[in-house]
Formats: structure tokens, C-alpha cells, sequence
């Protein structure tokens, strides 16, 4: 059975945040950053994932997240203010699809490196990336996105996530407003509900607003966004 278990590497990793810190852009860095740190943490939460009855329901029906996200005929069908019309519009905005997310993290595992199962996970889990993005408020912008990696990071509890967290953090940790931002980014992710068992599929036709609050996200924060090269400049939401 291929496992989600992955040997640290802490020299990779330092070599790939320093390539990621030259150019943000560089994004294969930034999957091997993450790479090099999963450790177990990864097949700890492929067994959390399934050992929750949503989540066993979930893989056994083999429920297909990326085909609804990437269905645009049917999320501009979908009501305005809806959690789908809301990630249509801002994907369009950015101007990404949800087949984007499967490029930039090919490289994540390799072909049948994994169980059928674990991969279904991990691809699911990954396609949640973005809808995170419009379900939280944090844009695409370089605080933002650090924002959402810390949220990320108190619910998936991914190791590979907490070094590119902390040296952001103490990044801005003198700057109060980007500090207050990630430290409520933390507070947001223990107060949810845990996401990736949730019915997106379902979820994506209801209300934005309800959403947040039946999920325990609350309201999205206002922030100045940090302009990225690989991204246009956002909007704070309000």
C-alpha cells in the first residue's frame, strides 16, 4: 500500500525557500518546499479524512470536486451571492481556472506512487485551494496568500506548510496590521468547522454569507493586499 509518508529533507527545503524567496514566481520551489517537510503529517490526515464519516462517504462515492469547479456553464447558472458564482467571479477576475491548480501541483506525487484512495484525497484537498480563497476572503496577493497557508496550516495540520508560515510571519511581525491579519487567520481556522470533509459540491449553491457562518469562517477581513508578480493586484474585500 503507497502511504503519504514522506522523508524530511531539510536541506531541500532550504534550498527551494531560498529559490522561492528570489522569485515568488517559482513555483515548482514552492511545491518542493512543502514537499520536503510532509514528513507523516499528510497520511495522518488521509486517516483523519477517512476515519470521519463525511469524509468516507466522500471517497467512497468518489464525489468529483474539480468537475464542479471547472463546470463555468453551470456555476454562472448558480444564483448571485452563491458560494459557486462568487468563486466564477473571482477566478474570472484573476483570470485562473480550476484546471490550473492540477498543473502547478503535478509534481506533488508522482504516478502511482500512491494508493487510489490517498491520491483521490490529495487531489480533492488540492482543488479546495482556491475556493478557500473566496470562502475566507484572503486574496492572491503575497499577504494574503500567507494568510490563507496559516488557515491552511491549523486545519490540515500539513508540516510542509509551517516553515514557508513562519518565515512569513516573522517577516511582518513588525508590522501590526499584516501580524493582527495571520494571528486571526490562526484564531479563523480553530474556530471552523473542519473543511475538507464539507460538501462542496452542495455547498457551492448556497448563500456566501451562510456558508461562512454555518461553517464557522465568519466574515472576510479587510486588508491592504502586497502586491504579487504571478498575480494581478486584488481588492479588499469588505
Amino acid at each position: 500500500m503507497q502511504t503519504l509518508d514522506r522523508k524530511l529533507d531539510f536541506v531541500d527545503a532550504f534550498r527551494a525557500l531560498a529559490a522561492a524567496k528570489r522569485n515568488p514566481d517559482d513555483i515548482e520551489s514552492g511545491v518542493k518546499l512543502v514537499i520536503s517537510l510532509e514528513g507523516r503529517s499528510l497520511e495522518r490526515f488521509f486517516k483523519r479524512f477517512i476515519a470521519d464519516p463525511a469524509g468516507a462517504t466522500i471517497v467512497r462515492e468518489r464525489l468529483s470536486l474539480f468537475a464542479v469547479l471547472d463546470d463555468r456553464e453551470a456555476l454562472a447558472k448558480l444564483s448571485p451571492g452563491s458560494l459557486g458564482r462568487a468563486y466564477l467571479e473571482w477566478t474570472e477576475a484573476e483570470e485562473i481556472t480550476a484546471a490550473g491548480l492540477t498543473g502547478a501541483a503535478e509534481s506533488w506525487f508522482a504516478e502511482g506512487e500512491l494508493s487510489e484512495d490517498r491520491r483521490f484525497v490529495m487531489e480533492r484537498y488540492r482543488d479546495t485551494h482556491d475556493l478557500w480563497h473566496v470562502l475566507t476572503g484572503y486574496g492572491r496577493d503575497l499577504v494574503g496568500e500567507l494568510a490563507l497557508l496559516t488557515f491552511s496550516l491549523v486545519q490540515v495540520r500539513q508540516a510542509g506548510l509551517a516553515l514557508p508560515v513562519v518565515f512569513g510571519y516573522l517577516s511582518h511581525a513588525f508590522d501590526p496590521p499584516r501580524r493582527r491579519l495571520l494571528n486571526d487567520a490562526w484564531r479563523r481556522a480553530r474556530r471552523a468547522v473542519w473543511l475538507p470533509v464539507q460538501d462542496w459540491e452542495e455547498l457551492v449553491g448556497f448563500p456566501l454569507d451562510q456558508v461562512r457562518e454555518e461553517l464557522r469562517v465568519g466574515p472576510p477581513p479587510v486588508y491592504e493586499p502586497i502586491g504579487s508578480p504571478y498575480a494581478p493586484p486584488v481588492k479588499a474585500h469588505d
